[in-house]
């Protein structure tokens, strides 16, 4: 009986520690839940607009990079 209740006492201390994993995780997930919402809804929806403008000049930008690390490498 000794070993059955120490055997009880182990197994309700490890369900208190998922149960607080549990809760931490379901906390994270919610403020990641909130964090892409803001970024989807306030930054990439109204910045779609300027997109066609935007990524040919970083592909340039970054092309120009590229050739001038080449230069110097040479």
């Amino acid at each position: 009986m000794d070993g059955l209740q120490a055997i009880e006492a182990k197994l309700n201390a490890s369900l208190d520690n998922v149960g607080e994993v549990l809760a931490t995780s379901k906390k994270a997930i919610s403020g990641l839940s909130e964090i892409s919402l803001f970024i989807t809804s306030k930054v990439i929806r109204p910045s779609v607009k300027y997109w066609p403008f935007i990524f040919p000049l970083v592909r340039f930008g970054l092309q120009q990079m590229k050739k001038r690390k080449e230069k110097k490498d040479v």
